[in-house]
Order: C-alpha cells, then structure tokens, then sequence
C-alpha cells in the first residue's frame, strides 16, 4: 500500500515555533539535566540487569525468562490500580512532585540490591522500582504538554532534543559498565546516578501546571480503576484510536531478545552494552530525520512505515547468525517513530474534542497505561513459554520473533488503514462523532463542517 502522506494534521497548528521565554528555557534546561542523568542511570541497568539474572539463576536461562515475564505482569496488574491515582493527581497536585520523588527511590532501590545481590532483595527492587516509576514518564511528557501543543513539531523537536544531548553521557555509561563494571557495581553505579537525577529536578525544574489547568480529584471516579478509560469514549476517532494503542502494544511485549542473543551468540555485559552503544550512535540522527519523515509520510505514514521496518527487523534477526552484524538492527531502529506518529494523531482526536471540557494530561495517561492490562499480563509470560517450548522441544529459538514479525506487518497493511481517523486536506475528521458522558452522540464532524 502507498506510503503518499495523508492529510492526518492540521499543518498550521503542528508546524508552528513560538519564541521561548526565558523562563521556559531555564525550565527546559533544567529537565534536560535530569533526564540526562535518569537514562544514563537507566542505561547501567541496561547491561546488568541481564547479568544479574544470570548470576542470581545460576545460568538457568528458562528460569531467567518465567521470572522476567512474571514480573513484568505484577508490575503491570499494580500500575493499574496505582496509575489512575498517580494521573488524578498529577493534574491536581502538579507535574513537580512525579519528576522528583521516583528517580530517589529508584536510586535507594538499586543501592540495595548493588550491596545485597539476591533474589529476594531483586523482586523486592523490581516491584519497587517499578511502582514508582508509573507517573515519572506522564509527569515528564506532561511537563512538556503544559510548554508546548503536544502535537506541534517543536514538542517533538524539543524533546528529541533532548534525548540527543543525553545521548553523549549514555554512551559513556554504557561504555565504563559494559567494560569495566560486575553486574552489582552496575547497579550501584546507577543508583547513585539516579538520586543525582532526582536533586536536579529538585533544584533546577520548577511546576508547569498552572493553577486554572488543575482539576479536582474525583474520588468516587478513583474507585474504579477503569475510570480513566472513559478518556477514550469521548469520541469515535478516540476510540479507534484506542484499539489501535492496544494492537500496536502487541509485540512490544516480547522480552526474549536478550535471552534469543544471549543464547544464539552467548552475548555477555560487553555485547550487550556494545549493542546498546551503536543505538544510540545511529539515534543521533532522530531530531534531525523524525520532523522530516513525519512531514514527508504524515502521521499515518510514519506509522506505517515504522512498523514495515520492524518486520524487516524482526526477519534480519532471525537470519543473521554474524553477531558482529547485529548492529544493522539498530541501524533500522533509527528510522522508526511509531509512538511518536500515534501521539500527534491521539493529540488530533483530543483537539477535535476541544469543545468540551479540558482533558487533563494526567487522565490521558492513565488511560493509555490501563488499556493493555491484558494484554501486559499475559503477553509477556506467553512469549517466554513460546520461546522456551520451541528451543527445548524443536531447538528453535526465534519463534516469538515470528509471530511478533507477523503482527507488525498486520499492523501496517490491514489494521491501520480501519482505525486511523480519515481526515481531509484541513486536517479536520471527515466522521468523526463526538460523544456526551452518557454516551449520546452530540455532533458529526462532517468534511464541509
């Protein structure tokens, strides 16, 4: 199917750059300082994290895999009673207290099990670690919600921004773990970098959310923890927006490519850290190249086009037996937005909602962490039993490869050509219902309106 760019945005709204004040940019540069330091921090575990499975495993690679995606389930059943509370009050209480207490606690935690290697002190940090990690990202994306339309190219060059300058202490951290560091001395190294990164919000980023955006907590609403998701039913196109979320969420949850390299190539911290080095090489480029294929394809294009380049990735996995190669993978990586074309059309379908009440950001997010529930519990355990059945029983290590191959390319030629709203050369949603809280339809957004 043609990758010609759809008309799926108003190009007036997103292709607008306003000056910064003064204040903003101190704002900014003070989240660029801890969000240097938080994935720098992030990346030391990156390497370890897998080596310290290794050692508290005892090599046991099945063992090492049922445990990953176990945990990965308990985290995700807890964030979604906990994330529709984290996003009420962030809308209330500010973006501030988010981007500052979770990378602490995460220090603390990976301290501990730095000096307490075990697989008690591990599930206890995992649990931990990620329970407060469920609003630090909503809080940082709305930090930037709150300075800029999160739809506009300046949001998105502003944060990619970003990520390139962190980009250069990364690189540095992977290389000091990945060469000269144990598994444990990673994670005191990062836990240490993570609780300078908390101190920097602390003392550099002040709150974004001004006083008339607060809304109230609506406690009754918190009860259930399903509440969030009437953030979809406010429109038809937000609603095909959400099956859409959830069926892209699909092969995201395969974790077995650590295991699949450790495995085919027995990849260690070097390899790995090596691997993790070439991505953010080749990702340097993204601010410059992300603008220029968002406004070549469209959203929807963009969209499509990442997810035809990760099916590609996903076969190149399966075939290459070079380890020295892998790094094409992470070459095709560097050309792939898909999150970031779901986002601009998601802030599209909130825009066209515009006559009603404000949608807080806080909202937004905890509706988008609690619609793949399901999918988050069972799709992680599910890949690590395919791919431990298949190697044990027929030697063949690449089958969740095949599957998640299998649903990106789905993805990109039949699933989003149903659901991605259809707009016209305005950018405005040719049907697109809008819906009351009851679930009365209020108004047609016909092409002419």
């Amino acid at each position: 199917m043609s990758l010609s760019k759809p008309s799926t945005t108003n190009k007036n709204d997103n292709n607008t750059n306003r000056k910064l004040t003064a204040k903003e940019k101190t704002q900014i540069f003070g989240i660029t300082i801890g969000r240097t330091l938080r994935i720098a921090s992030l990346s030391m575990i990156m390497p370890s994290g897998q080596e310290m499975l290794f050692k508290i495993f005892k090599g046991d690679y099945n063992a090492m895999s049922r445990f990953g995606s176990t945990m990965m389930s308990i985290n995700t059943i807890l964030s979604f009673f906990i994330q529709p509370y984290s996003g009420a009050f962030m809308d209330y209480y500010g973006r501030w207290p988010m981007l500052v207490l979770p990378p602490i606690f995460a220090g603390i935690m990976r301290i501990w099990l730095a000096l307490n290697p075990s697989k008690t002190t591990y599930t206890t940090y995992r649990i931990v670690a990620g329970l407060v990690a469920i609003p630090w990202f909503p809080a940082y994306r709305a930090t930037f919600s709150d300075l800029f339309n999160r739809g506009s190219d300046q949001y998105v060059q502003t944060m990619n921004n970003i990520e390139n300058v962190s980009s250069i202490l990364r690189l540095g951290s992977l290389y000091v773990v990945g060469n000269y560091l144990s598994a444990e001395q990673g994670y005191l190294a990062s836990g240490i970098v993570s609780l300078l990164s908390g101190m920097a919000f602390y003392f550099f980023v002040e709150e974004t959310l001004k006083d008339e955006n607060r809304t109230a907590i609506q406690w009754k609403k918190l009860r259930n923890p399903l509440s969030s998701l009437t953030f979809f039913s406010r429109s038809k196109d937000l609603i095909n927006m959400a099956y859409l979320y959830v069926f892209k969420a699909i092969p995201d949850y395969n974790m077995t490519l650590g295991t699949y390299r450790r495995q085919k190539f027995g990849w260690g911290m070097k390899e790995q850290s090596n691997q993790q080095m070439m991505m953010i090489i080749f990702s340097l480029s993204s601010p410059w190249m992300i603008l220029r294929i968002l406004n070549h394809f469209g959203a929807k294009g963009a969209f499509i086009f990442s997810h035809r380049l990760s099916a590609l990735q996903k076969l190149y996995n399966m075939l290459n037996n070079n380890p020295s190669m892998m790094w094409v993978t992470v070459l095709i990586s560097a050309f792939q937005f898909p999150e970031t074309s779901f986002q601009r059309e998601l802030a599209n379908c909130v825009k066209d909602c515009g006559g009603k009440k404000k949608i807080g950001e806080g909202v937004q997010e905890a509706a988008m962490a609690n619609i793949n529930l399901p999918l988050a519990v069972i799709l992680p355990r599910l890949y690590s039993e395919l791919h431990i059945y298949f190697y044990d029983n027929y030697d063949i290590l690449y089958a969740p490869l095949v599957f998640t191959m299998f649903m990106h390319l789905c993805l990109s030629e039949i699933v989003v050509h149903r659901l991605w709203p259809n707009r016209d050369e305005n950018g405005k949603s040719k049907e697109n219902i809008l819906y009351d809280e009851d679930g009365n339809d209020v108004i047609l957004l016909k092409k002419d309106s």
